[in-house]
């Protein structure tokens, strides 16, 4: 039995390597999407104000 304070060791399992791949792909797709996000408002903006062709 164990002690109250003692951790619990778990085994990772074979997939938890995908798991992690899988979000550091969305977190990079997300900021992508962010930073085009962002160029795009700016376009609109530089067009607006008549500093783009």
């Amino acid at each position: 039995m164990r002690e109250p304070g003692e951790a619990r060791r778990t085994a990772t399992p074979a997939h938890g390597w995908l798991r992690r791949i899988g979000w550091l792909v969305l977190i990079w797709a997300a900021s992508v999407a962010a930073v085009a996000a962002v160029a795009a408002v700016l376009r609109v903006v530089m067009r607006s104000v008549g500093l783009a062709p």
